[in-house]
């Protein structure tokens, strides 16, 4: 697996429900193989104090797939381009909690999300094999 952090040009997905920790970044992670892969993510105590939701305890992903996924997310106009809808525009929603069963088939979802001990989160999920992008 690989992962890339890049600025907004070009790609833009938004989940409404969400308030964003890095506001000016997505991330794009990509696989080999189609299956889901187990993710950590840590978001450090100086990155939420720098947010403009300081405190925010309840964090999450903002995943956008090249389809619907499990969880039906809908169409949103990802180019950058007001108005205008394109079949390679991606399918975007927050990653709900993961069902405790077969958890990685209803990826993307959340597994867990723990403090590290000094202000910070860890968030513990699955993602869709691939390269969806995910903006936390």
């Amino acid at each position: 697996m690989g992962a890339s952090q890049l600025g907004l040009g070009g790609t833009s997905i938004v989940c409404p429900t969400q308030q964003l920790i890095f506001s000016t970044n997505l991330f794009f992670h990509a696989t080999t193989g189609n299956g889901p892969v187990f993710l950590v993510s840590h978001i450090s105590a100086a990155d939420r104090k720098a947010a403009a939701n300081n405190g925010n305890k309840v964090m999450g992903w903002c995943v956008g797939l090249k389809t619907p996924g499990p969880w039906h997310f809908a169409q949103q106009n990802t180019n950058g381009i007001p108005g205008l809808q394109t079949p390679g525009d991606l399918y975007v929603g927050m990653a709900p909690r993961c069902p405790k069963k077969n958890a990685s088939a209803w990826a993307p979802c959340i597994v867990s999300q723990t403090g590290d001990g000094v202000g910070g989160t860890f968030i513990r999920g699955w993602l869709p094999g691939g390269d969806p992008p995910r903006r936390t």
